[in-house]
């Protein structure tokens, strides 16, 4: 795409050239041809990385699944072991699998290949801009680390929270007739709102330092 608006932004630069017409036409059928070259490409690596994102995280929570139901009845006494938390563990553990192996990993290639050729590109054109450009990536790469780092904290520490707040929310449905019976519903919302602020404030914390960063 960059080479094709280069050199049509070249050719409007000058309107009254013999060959306006024709390479104003050529280019369009190019951004044409450009745009379908892409919604193929783009339509299978979505289609073909979902599939296998989608079947290995079927086969973790299967066996994940398996594993529980071999478990001793003592794991499952322990605190940190409710159904709530085995239930976001199920849920959420695989779906960070699903990223990881589907979106981002098509994100990766990707990126890779448009780098490649960016650098390629780039280097024919002006070897000399091209090295001034690249004197500046230490800075992106350490606000990318900066950026990884933060995130990679907040989300350990939301998944705890959830987790417990999720077991929170088993027990409390399990045993409604008696939070009912004694009306403990307006205690149950508060306790339940209070186990939800850790991962709040480490949200606008997130925020704030990606946004500096």
């Amino acid at each position: 795409f960059s080479l094709i608006i280069v050199d049509m932004l070249e050719l409007f630069a000058f309107p009254k050239s013999e060959d306006f017409s024709k390479r104003a036409n050529k280019n369009a059928l190019l951004f044409v041809a450009s745009g379908v070259v892409s919604l193929i490409a783009n339509t299978l690596q979505q289609g073909l990385f979902g599939y296998v994102a989608e079947s290995l995280t079927l086969r973790i929570r299967t066996d994940v699944f398996c594993k529980l139901l071999k478990m001793d009845m003592a794991w499952f006494d322990q605190p940190e072991n409710t159904p709530g938390a085995i239930a976001t563990i199920l849920s959420n553990d695989a779906s960070i699998v699903n990223g990881l192996t589907g979106t981002t990993i098509a994100i990766n290639v990707q990126n890779f290949a448009s780098f490649v050729t960016g650098m390629i590109v780039a280097f024919s054109g002006s070897w000399q801009l091209t090295l001034i450009t690249l004197s500046f990536f230490p800075i992106f790469l350490l606000q990318g680390k900066l950026q990884s780092t933060n995130f990679q904290g907040y989300t350990s520490g939301a998944d705890t929270a959830y987790k417990e707040s999720s077991s929170f929310v088993a027990e409390t449905v399990n045993n409604m007739k008696t939070v009912a019976s004694f009306g403990r519903e307006d205690n149950i919302i508060r306790s339940y709102e209070s186990r939800l602020e850790i991962p709040m404030k480490k949200a606008i914390r997130k925020g704030s330092f990606a946004g500096l960063a």
